[in-house]
């Protein structure tokens, strides 16, 4: 701790130092600060007797401000205080991160377990059955055996597709990049998607009609992806639409965005199913109207993948007024 000096006043300025000296016990320093012409004494102020000699003395009036010494001294204190702070900052981030890494390991198990266990008992169940068949009916066993190898193949093909979702998913919130991005062509994608389903709406008799707008539009995605993104919002709508429906897909241009419509005719979203459409796990109000298999994960997944591909998706819908799902996005103009 530096001494504070203490300075004689005469008129409106300092005349002479007096002494060093920790007066006012703290470390404090006399001084006058100059604005102008003129001397401005800082505060609080105090008195101390100036004793000249030993016949002689008076009070004179000293004004104190903060020392130099004291101010760089706090100012470094500061300094060191908002870093520490700051580091304070990075470790609790990094603490969140490990949390959020921790939690999204935990949220993988769960899903696997919860989402495989359905498709993974179908194909045991028809495993048991093709056995028993062979066993019992061999007359009529070529073509129940058949049958029962389609429908193992589309568990399989289930659990495959469930499995890579899943390790993707668990690679972006790593901050893994998983897509190959290159400019494609919406209405094509769209195309194979339609093509891709159109199996599955004619077993409900249902009509699934394309259209498109937008000639030549090009954006930048990652094709695979996008035609699954499609594929799923296409077979959902099939899914949850009853037997003799339509299913619209349509490709537009809006302002700078290219975006694909796919419109139902179904039972339409309550306010309660369109808070939670894009959730793990999401169990809509309305079922599936052809007792097809629902994970509860493709919205989730299309949600996840459209938007790290720099894209939107989102739903407009009322109940008992259908669906329409739309993904969009920019026109690449390279």
């Amino acid at each position: 701790m530096s001494n504070a000096i203490l300075y004689k006043m005469e008129a409106p300025q300092p005349k002479e130092v007096i002494a060093h000296d920790d007066a006012d016990g703290s470390n404090w320093r006399m001084v006058v600060i100059k604005e102008g012409a003129s001397y401005l004494k800082s505060s609080p102020a105090k008195n101390y007797s100036w004793h000249k000699g030993s016949n002689s003395s008076r009070v004179i009036r000293l004004y104190l401000s903060q020392d130099p010494d004291r101010h760089r001294l706090e100012k470094a204190v500061q300094e060191q205080t908002e870093k520490l702070q700051r580091q304070n900052e990075d470790l609790m981030n990094q603490v969140e991160e490990l949390t959020r890494e921790n939690q999204n390991k935990k949220d993988l198990i769960g899903l696997m377990g919860h989402d495989l266990q359905n498709p993974l008992t179908a194909v045991m169940i028809y495993t048991e059955l093709i056995q028993d068949i062979l066993k019992k009916d061999a007359r009529d066993a070529l073509k129940k055996v058949d049958n029962l190898l389609k429908e193992v193949k589309v568990s399989s093909d289930q659990i495959h597709h469930l499995i890579i979702n899943i390790l993707n998913a668990s690679q972006l919130d790593q901050g893994k990049n998983i897509f190959q991005i290159n400019p494609v062509d919406l209405s094509q994608i769209a195309q194979k998607a339609v093509a891709k389903n159109m199996p599955m709406a004619e077993q409900k008799h249902m009509s699934l009609e394309y259209s498109s707008s937008a000639v030549s539009y090009r954006m930048q995605a990652d094709s695979n992806w996008l035609l699954q993104i499609l594929d799923n919002l296409i077979s959902n709508a099939i899914k949850y639409s009853p037997c003799g429906k339509q299913v619209f897909v349509r490709v537009m241009k809006k302002g700078d965005f290219i975006r694909c419509e796919v419109e139902d005719q179904g039972p339409g979203l309550t306010n309660k199913d369109k808070e939670k459409l894009f959730g793990k796990h999401c169990r809509l109000s309305a079922t599936p109207t052809g007792g097809e298999r629902s994970s509860g994960l493709g919205l989730y997944f299309a949600k996840k993948f459209t938007t790290a591909m720099e894209g939107k998706v989102w739903c407009e819908s009322s109940l008992k007024n259908g669906a329409k799902f739309i993904v969009e996005f920019p026109i690449d103009i390279d």
